[in-house]
C-alpha cells in the first residue's frame, strides 16, 4: 500500500480503498482486465456497423469512484497531469478527459503493483 501513496492524486483513503478492493493483482491476467474491472473503459454497443460507447455498470464501483477522485486531485495539484488533461480537453469534453486521466492512473497503479510483486518475490538465482 505504501507504493500507492507515491502515485499522483492517490491519498491514504484512496490507497486503502484500492488495496482492499483489488486484493491481489495476480487475479487479473492483463492490464486490460484490470482496467475493465475498475470501470475505466467504456462498454461498446455495436450494431449495424455503427459503434456506440456506453457507460458500463460491470466491475467494481468503489474502484471507479477512487480513480475518478484521484484524477480530480491529480489534475488540481500536479502540473504534468494538468497539462495532459488540458491537451485532451481540446479534443474531448471535460468528463471524457477526466476519465482518460483516471484510466492513466489505473495503468500506473497496475504497473506499480505488478512491479512490487516482482520485487517482493525471492530471487531464484543459484548461489
Amino acid at each position: 500500500m505504501q507504493h500507492l501513496l507515491w502515485i499522483p492524486g492517490i491519498g491514504r483513503i484512496n490507497a486503502f480503498t484500492i488495496h482492499l478492493e483489488i486484493d491481489t493483482i495476480e487475479r487479473f491476467s492483463s492490464m486490460k482486465h484490470f482496467l475493465s474491472y475498475c470501470r475505466l473503459v467504456a462498454g461498446a454497443a455495436n450494431s449495424g456497423g455503427k459503434m456506440r460507447h456506453k457507460h458500463s455498470k460491470d466491475g467494481n464501483c468503489y474502484l471507479w469512484i477512487a480513480f475518478t477522485h484521484a484524477a480530480v486531485r491529480a489534475i488540481q495539484y500536479f502540473p504534468e497531469i494538468k497539462s495532459f488533461y488540458q491537451k485532451h480537453c481540446r479534443r474531448k469534453t471535460k468528463p471524457i478527459a477526466r476519465g482518460i486521466v483516471a484510466k492513466e492512473l489505473g495503468r500506473i497503479v497496475s504497473y506499480v503493483l505488478t512491479k512490487e510483486k516482482r520485487v517482493m518475490e525471492p530471487s531464484r538465482a543459484s548461489p
